[in-house]
C-alpha cells in the first residue's frame, strides 16, 4: 500500500470501530436513563464487585 491508501484504510478502520462502540454505549446509557430500576440494580452489582475486589477495578469484574 502506498502512503495515501494506508492513511485512508486507517481512517476507515478507526471510524468503523468508533461508530459501533459509540452506538452501543449511547443505547446502554439511554436505557439506564429511562429505567431507574435497572440503573439501581447495575449500581448494586458494581458496588458488590468493588467490595469483593477490595475497591480495585480488575479484568475479572467483567
Amino acid at each position: 500500500l502506498d502512503g495515501d491508501n494506508l492513511v485512508a484504510q486507517a481512517a476507515v478502520f478507526f471510524t468503523g470501530g468508533f461508530e459501533t462502540s459509540s452506538t452501543v454505549m449511547c443505547f446502554c446509557l439511554y436505557e439506564l436513563a429511562v429505567n431507574p430500576d435497572i440503573q439501581e440494580k447495575l449500581r448494586k452489582e458494581i458496588n458488590d464487585a468493588l467490595r469483593e475486589s477490595g475497591g480495585k477495578i480488575t479484568y475479572e469484574m467483567a
